[in-house]
This record gives structure tokens, sequence and C-alpha cells, in this order.
């Protein structure tokens, strides 16, 4: 039995939006050997933040858009992605 050891990339052309309700985000797939089958998405009102359980917002399947609706309106609010791949190995989180 093969054992991936590589992490996934980092998704890219991440960018966010707020439509009106919520913050729209977007991004480009990231790559793996395996297969990239889900994505968490994280939150904070602080810009150097790390991704924890506190800070997840949702796990997502293997999609590249998410509108996140539980955002407090007049408030900043960073996002962070992290590719996962079947083997629950996970990738480094991106920041928009």
């Amino acid at each position: 039995m093969n054992t991936d050891t590589t992490a996934p990339t980092a998704p890219s052309g991440l960018s966010a939006s707020s439509p009106g309700a919520g913050q729209a985000l977007s991004w480009t797939a990231a790559t793996d050997t395996v297969g990239v089958t889900a994505y968490d998405v994280y939150r904070s009102t602080t810009a150097a933040f790390t991704p924890s359980t506190a800070t997840l917002v949702k796990s997502l399947g293997a999609v590249t858009t998410y509108t996140d609706t539980d955002t407090a309106t007049g408030h900043r609010h960073r996002a962070r992605w992290a590719p996962t791949m079947t083997s629950s190995r996970r990738g480094t989180p991106r920041a928009t």
C-alpha cells in the first residue's frame, strides 16, 4: 500500500465580495496526487489569526465557492481556506 505524504497545494485566486447578505468566497481548486475532497473555511475579525476549531466556520465538499451568511454587518472579516484530501491530510490554509 502506498501512502501519500504530500499535502495538497494551497487554493489560489482567492476572492471575497459582499453581495448584500454575507460574504461570498471563491477560489481556484487546490491540487493533490490523490485528489482534494474538501475545504475547511475559517473566519476571524483578526487579520493574522491561526485557524483552529474555534475559528472553523464550515467544512465543505470539493467546491470552489461558499457564501458565509453568518457575518456581522459593518465588521471586516478574514477568511482562510484549507484543502483536505481523502487521507485527511490537510494543506496549508490560505487567506483573503
